[in-house]
């Protein structure tokens, strides 16, 4: 409790500054691999308190949240692996990044869309109808 109360002492205003090189590493469906270079609790300095990686949906804006984690170190690279929510196709990856006071800096976003059948396995298709082998 004590450490909460030391940091709303600091007086800090400066935001953390934004991840660079946001990207994927690589897709199979669903499942991502992002990847980024961390920054830090005031832009590019010291180290950021906490990333909110969020899906957001090209069709309705509605968030997904995918998952919170730790920053590494400013100008480490950092990557994790999420899943993209069934039942949306397209969208955006967002990382929200905040520092020790909650400042929140700009957030990195990434461009990610899905294969329909991977995305929402319960689609139906009808095809035309075709004659029935005597084999």
């Amino acid at each position: 409790m004590r450490k909460c109360f030391v940091a709303l002492n600091e007086g800090d205003i400066t935001p953390p500054g934004t991840v660079t090189n946001f990207h994927l590493n690589s897709q199979n469906g669903r499942a991502l691999n992002i990847g980024w270079t961390a920054s830090g609790d005031d832009g590019a300095a010291g180290q950021a308190s906490l990333y909110d990686l969020s899906f957001v949906d090209q069709t309705t804006n509605a968030v997904v949240p995918l998952t919170t984690l730790a920053p590494a170190a400013s100008g480490m690279g950092q990557s994790i692996a999420v899943n993209i929510p069934y039942r949306h196709v397209s969208g955006t990856i967002r990382l929200r990044e905040f520092d020790n006071v909650g400042n929140e800096g700009a957030p990195a976003t990434v461009q990610v869309s899905v294969p329909l059948n991977f995305a929402d396995p319960y689609v139906t298709f009808l095809n035309p109808t075709a004659p029935l082998s005597t084999g």
